[in-house]
C-alpha cells in the first residue's frame, strides 16, 4: 500500500470512530435502560462467589487462629489450675505429716511409751487434746500398741463445744488393723497414710471422708512402743481443692485405677465421699491416653480434657530416709500410689470459629460481603455493558460499511493525479464497472465525457486549493458508453502540512432531475399559456396583494392594461363593504385553517363602474416548509347571471302585476318579525285590506282596468306606508300590510286612516274616474297571534267585521266578539 493509500486507511478509520461513538453513547445508554437481568445475575454470582469464598477463608483463618490462640490459653490456665491443685494437696498433706511426726515427739507420749505410767498417759491425751481443738481438722488420734490394742484416743465430737477424749482399749476393725500392719514395720520418722481406696474399705458407712496418717512411736530409749493414727476430716481438703479448682469445668480427682475420689460440686447424686464412679469406664479411650502419662490435655470430641499427677506424700523438704518408703511416688502415673487431677470442659463450651461469638469481626465480615457483592454488581454491569457496546460498535461498524457500500448516492475519493482510491458499490454499480478495475487504476477523467474533462480540469485545481466543490454537474460515461448525469459534491483532505491528499466525494444521480427540471419548464409553459388564454381572468397575486401576474382576461373584466393592474393591490379593486370579508378570508388562509375560498364579490372597473364577480382564491404553499409563497386568484365576470338571479328572485317573491311582495316572501318577513320581536321583547301589526266593490269594476270596465287600478292602488300603499313596513298582495284584490315596531293602538289606527285616505281618493283609469274605499282588519302580535297563520286569519276575521260593520274602515280583531 502506497503512502497515501495508508493515509486515506487511516482518515476513513479517524471519520468512522466520529460516527461509532455517538452510536455507541446511544447503545450503552439503551443498555442500562435494557438491563438483561439474566445476564447480570450469571456474571454476578461468577464474580461473588469466588470473591467471598477468599473472603470467607480469610476470616474463617482469623477465627481458627483466634479460636487456636483462645484454646492454647484455656489449655494453659486449666493445666496451670491442676497443678496449683497438686501443690495445693501436696501442701496440706505436708502439713498433715509435720503435725503427725509432731505428736509422735511428744515427751509425755514418749515417756508412758517407755514407762507405761498412767500419769504420762493422761499428759499426752492431754497434749493431744489441746492440739485438735487448735488444729480442728483432725476428727480422732489413736494410739495403738504393739499388738494393736487401742490404748488412748482423743475424739471430737463437737467441734463448736469443745473435745471428749476417750482411752477405750479395744481392737478396732479389719481397715485399722489393715493400716496397722502397713504402719507398724516403719521405722521411727516414716509415715503411712491411707489412700482413699482404702478409706472405701474402712469407712464406707461414713458421711465424712476420712484419711488416715500413721507413723511409729519410739519411747527415748529407741524402742518401737506401738503406733500413732491420725484421722484428717477429708471435707476440709477437699473444700480447699474445689476451690483451687473453681470454673466451668468438671473436676475428677482419680487414683491409680482412674477411680474418683472427689465428690461432684455439679451433680448432686454423686455428693458421697469417695464416689466410686470410674472415669476409665466412662472416658475408656481418654483414660488410655492420660494414665501413662504425667501432664498435659487432650481436645476431643467430647470436649477439652486437661490433666496432672502428682503424689500426695511428696515431700522435696524430706531427707531421703523419710521418704525412702515412697520414692515410688514421684515416678509415672500408673504409680499405686499417685493421684491424677483431671478437668472437663464440654465441647459445646469450647471456644469454635463462629461469627456469633464475635460480633465486630460478623460486623466487618459482612460489610466485606456486601462490598464484594456490590463490586461484583459493578463489575457485572459493567462486563454485560462492554459486551453490549462492543456488539453495539460491532453492528455500528457493518451499518456504517452497509450504508456506505448502499447509500442511495455515489461515493469515491480521488488522489492528486485524479486516481481513484475508492469508490462505493452504487456507483460501480450505476458505471457497470468491477472495484478491482477502477481503484488505483482509472483517473477520473477517464470516465468523464470530452466536456465534462474539460470542466473537471478547470475545477479540479481550485478544488485542491480552496478544498470544497458544490453541486457541479458532470457527465459520466458508463463501461457500455451510456452517459450518466451526475451531480457532485467534493471536500478535500490535507496532511499536517496543508497538502492535499485525497477528496471526499458524494456523488448523486442527476439524470432525473435533469427529467424533471425539462418537465417543469414544460409545465410553466404550458400554465404560461392556459392562464394567458383562460376564458377567466386568473392572477397570481403576492402575500401581500399585489398583483403580480395578470391574463389578458383578467384585463378586460376590469377595464385595466396589464401593467396598470401589476401595480396595483386587490384592495384597490374590491368595493368598499366586500372588502372586510376578503381580508378575513385572507387572514384565514395564512393562519391555515382554509387553502381556498371561493365568494361573490363586486368588483370598482377602472371606469368607476360596479360588477359582480365570482373569486375563486387559493393559498400555495412550499412542499417542504410549508410556508407560504402566493396566492392564485380566478376571476369570473357574474353581471348577466346575478342580473338572472334577481328576475328569477324577483318573479319567485313578487306579485307580477304590481311588484308587492307574495305571498311565499309575506310569510317569511312576518317570520323574520316574529324572531325580532320575540328577541327584542316588541310588538308588531298585520293588517289585512280589501277594497270594496272591485268585483263589479272588474265586471263593468274589464280585467285590465281592475289590473290598472291595482297597480295604482300598490303604489300608494308603497307612499303611505314607513321605510320598514311592508305591503304585499295576497290575492286579487287582497293586501297584507305588516307594520313593524308598533306597540300602541293609537299609532296604528293613525297609520290605518293614513291607508283609508290614500287609497281612498279618486284615481282616472282608461278615462273614467274611479273611487273605492277598503276595509281594513288588524290584528296584533301576541296578544292576537303567535305565528304567521294565525295572525293572517285573524286580521282577516277582523276584515269581515270592518265590512260588516259598514266598509271603507278599519276593526281591531277581538278574540271575544269575533268569531271566525
Amino acid at each position: 500500500m502506497d503512502t497515501a493509500g495508508f493515509l486515506n486507511l487511516q482518515f476513513d478509520r479517524m471519520r468512522l470512530m466520529d460516527k461509532l461513538l455517538p452510536l455507541a453513547d446511544k447503545q450503552l445508554a439503551r443498555s442500562k435502560n435494557d438491563g438483561n437481568r439474566k445476564i447480570i445475575l450469571f456474571y454476578f454470582f461468577i464474580l461473588f462467589f469466588p470473591f467471598a469464598l477468599i473472603v470467607s477463608c480469610i476470616f474463617y483463618g482469623i477465627l481458627k487462629i483466634d479460636t487456636r490462640m483462645e484454646m492454647l490459653t484455656l489449655q494453659t490456665r486449666e493445666l496451670s489450675q491442676t497443678e496449683v491443685a497438686a501443690h495445693l494437696f501436696e501442701y496440706e498433706n505436708r502439713i498433715v505429716t509435720s503435725d503427725l511426726l509432731f505428736l509422735a515427739q511428744v515427751p509425755a507420749l514418749k515417756r508412758y511409751a517407755d514407762s507405761q505410767n498412767a500419769s504420762e498417759k493422761d499428759d499426752f491425751i492431754e497434749a493431744f487434746t489441746t492440739f485438735a481443738r487448735q488444729k480442728r481438722i483432725y476428727d480422732n488420734i489413736h494410739y495403738f500398741d504393739n499388738e494393736g490394742l487401742l490404748v488412748a484416743q482423743v475424739h471430737l465430737t463437737d467441734k463448736s463445744s469443745g473435745n471428749h477424749a476417750s482411752n477405750t482399749a479395744n481392737k478396732e476393725n479389719q481397715g485399722i488393723q489393715h493400716i496397722f500392719l502397713k504402719t507398724l514395720p516403719l521405722s521411727e520418722g516414716n509415715i503411712y497414710m491411707s489412700m482413699p481406696s482404702q478409706i472405701e474399705l474402712g469407712h464406707a458407712l461414713l458421711n465424712t471422708p476420712i484419711i488416715y496418717f500413721a507413723t511409729p512411736v519410739f519411747g527415748f530409749a529407741g524402742k518401737k512402743n506401738g503406733i500413732l493414727l491420725l484421722h484428717l476430716s477429708g471435707n476440709t481438703l477437699l473444700t480447699d481443692f474445689h476451690k483451687a479448682m473453681k470454673g466451668e469445668h468438671t473436676v475428677y480427682l482419680l487414683n491409680s485405677s482412674g477411680h474418683r475420689l472427689n465428690p461432684s460440686m455439679q451433680d448432686s447424686s454423686d455428693n458421697m465421699p469417695g464416689d466410686t464412679s470410674n472415669f476409665a469406664q466412662k472416658y475408656p479411650g481418654i483414660w488410655s491416653k492420660i494414665k501413662n502419662t504425667g501432664q498435659g490435655s487432650l481436645v476431643t470430641e467430647q470436649g477439652l480434657f486437661t490433666y496432672t499427677t502428682f503424689n500426695p506424700l511428696h515431700d522435696p523438704e524430706l531427707n531421703a530416709a523419710q521418704t525412702s518408703a515412697h520414692a515410688n511416688l514421684h515416678q509415672t502415673g500408673n504409680s499405686a500410689n499417685s493421684l491424677k487431677i483431671v478437668t472437663f470442659i464440654p465441647a459445646d463450651k469450647l471456644p469454635n470459629p463462629s461469627l456469633s461469638r464475635y460480633p465486630l469481626i460478623m460486623g466487618i465480615y459482612l460489610g466485606s460481603l456486601l462490598l464484594v457483592s456490590m463490586l461484583a454488581t459493578v463489575m457485572a454491569v459493567m462486563i454485560v455493558n462492554r459486551k453490549k457496546v462492543v456488539r453495539a460498535l460491532q453492528q455500528s461498524i457493518m451499518e456504517v460499511q452497509d450504508l456506505y457500500e448502499n447509500a442511495p448516492c455515489g461515493y469515491h475519493s480521488i488522489d492528486h493525479r485524479g486516481v481513484f482510491l475508492r469508490m462505493n458499490l452504487t456507483e460501480l454499480k450505476w458505471l457497470g464497472y468491477m472495484r478491482d478495475e477502477v481503484i488505483g487504476k482509472l483517473k477520473i477523467t477517464d470516465i468523464l465525457s470530452p466536456s465534462s474533462r474539460d470542466r473537471f480540469e478547470e475545477i479540479f485545481t481550485r478544488f485542491k486549493r480552496e478544498g470544497s466543490i458544490q453541486d457541479i454537474e458532470y457527465e459520466m460515461q458508463r463501461k457500455d458508453g451510456s452517459m450518466l448525469m451526475v451531480l457532485l459534491n467534493s471536500t478535500a483532505v490535507y496532511d499536517a502540512r496543508g497538502n492535499y491528499i485525497m477528496s471526499r466525494t458524494t456523488v448523486f444521480d442527476n439524470t432525473r432531475r435533469k427529467q424533471m427540471e425539462y418537465a417543469l419548464r414544460e409545465s410553466e409553459e404550458r400554465f404560461r399559456k392556459v392562464m394567458e388564454y383562460a376564458p377567466i381572468g386568473m392572477a397570481i397575486v403576492s402575500l401581500e396583494g399585489k398583483f403580480q401576474r395578470v391574463n389578458l382576461a383578467f384585463c378586460e373584466i376590469l377595464g385595466y392594461s396589464r401593467p396598470e393592474l401589476e401595480q396595483l393591490t386587490f384592495h384597490a379593486i374590491t368595493h368598499p363593504d366586500d372588502l372586510p370579508a376578503d381580508l378575513r378570508n385572507v387572514e384565514r388562509m395564512l393562519a391555515g385553517k382554509l387553502q381556498f375560498y371561493k365568494t361573490e364579490k363586486r368588483y370598482i372597473r377602472k371606469n368607476g363602474e360596479i360588477i359582480w364577480g365570482q373569486l375563486t382564491a387559493t393559498i400555495i404553499r412550499d412542499n417542504i416548509t410549508n410556508t407560504p409563497l402566493y396566492f392564485i386568484a380566478q376571476i369570473e365576470n357574474i353581471a348577466e347571471r346575478k342580473l338572472y338571479h334577481e328576475k328569477i328572485h324577483q318573479l319567485a317573491y313578487h306579485d307580477s302585476l304590481t311588484n308587492l311582495p307574495n305571498r311565499h316572501l309575506l310569510v317569511d318577513r312576518i317570520n323574520q318579525s316574529l324572531a325580532h320581536a320575540e328577541r327584542n321583547h316588541k310588538s308588531f301589526a298585520v293588517l289585512f285590506l280589501d277594497i270594496d266593490g272591485f268585483k263589479q269594476i272588474n265586471d263593468s270596465l274589464g280585467h285590465d282596468a281592475g289590473d290598472e287600478l291595482l297597480q295604482t292602488l300598490a303604489t300608494r300603499l308603497r307612499h303611505t306606508l314607513r321605510a320598514n313596513d311592508t305591503a304585499a298582495r295576497l290575492s286579487g284584490d287582497e293586501f297584507v300590510i305588516i307594520l313593524a315596531d308598533t306597540m300602541r293602538h293609537e299609532s296604528i289606527a293613525v297609520i290605518a286612516d293614513k291607508i283609508l285616505e290614500a287609497l281612498g281618493k279618486p284615481a282616472e283609469i282608461r278615462g273614467h274616474v274611479l273611487q273605492v274605499s277598503v276595509s281594513i282588519g288588524i290584528a296584533l302580535y301576541p296578544y292576537d297571534g303567535s305565528n304567521a297563520a294565525r295572525l293572517i286569519k285573524n286580521a282577516d276575521t277582523a276584515m269581515y267585521a270592518a265590512k260588516n260593520a259598514g266598509k271603507n274602515q278599519y276593526q281591531f280583531y277581538r278574540a271575544t266578539e269575533m268569531t271566525e
